[in-house]
């Protein structure tokens, strides 16, 4: 029961920070929320400390340039020189409040929008800058293969790459030798 309590209190904690550093609407249902869950839990105003500072865990993006955006707003929201590491990849503790928290999460969840549409018009104009157009007619990303289409495709380019050897004292169904220079092309293809 201990372990639900302190949930739900972490949980309310959160709700009072964005209660308190929430933008309009945001801030508005953060509080009716609040309030409910106070009454409905019997936990007072004063059992929630969001300006304690504690050691708090983040989760930080894997993807860099998402990992760099996140450092910048962090960096720019609180005077944050040093972090530990945890036993997770991604995660790290910063010394810092609930209501910081919750703030430098709300900053990348805005930002980060706004970043992924600059990255892509960035990536338009450089593939139009350096004219890195396909090659055929055909627009559009890359598919992958099916196992169907990958094995035509090396068998067409064995018969590329392989000499061909016509022997016409055969009358067999193939008289189409390949002459592969060595044993292991051979292997792949069966």
């Amino acid at each position: 029961m201990e372990k639900t309590n302190d949930n739900i209190k972490q949980l309310l904690e959160k709700i009072k920070a964005l209660a308190i550093n929430g933008v309009d609407g945001e801030k508005e249902n953060a509080q009716l929320l609040l309030k409910k869950l106070m009454h409905k839990y019997k936990i007072t105003d004063n059992d929630l400390e969001i300006n304690k500072r504690d050691w708090r865990n983040v989760t930080l993006p894997r993807f860099r340039l998402h990992n760099k955006l996140f450092w910048a707003i962090i960096q720019s929201t609180y005077d944050i020189t040093a972090y530990r590491k945890t036993s997770k990849r991604d995660v790290i503790k910063l010394f810092i409040t609930q209501s910081e928290l919750v703030e430098i999460i709300a900053k990348y969840n805005f930002y980060v929008y706004h970043f992924d549409v600059d990255i892509d018009a960035f990536a338009i104009s450089f593939i139009s800058k350096n004219k890195l157009f396909p090659v055929t007619e055909r627009a559009g990303t890359p598919r992958e293969m099916t196992e169907r289409e990958y094995q035509r495709w090396l068998k067409a380019h064995a018969i590329e790459t392989s000499k061909y050897n016509y022997n016409s004292g055969q009358l067999g169904k193939e008289q189409l030798q390949l002459d592969f220079e060595e044993k292991e092309e051979l292997q792949w293809m069966n």
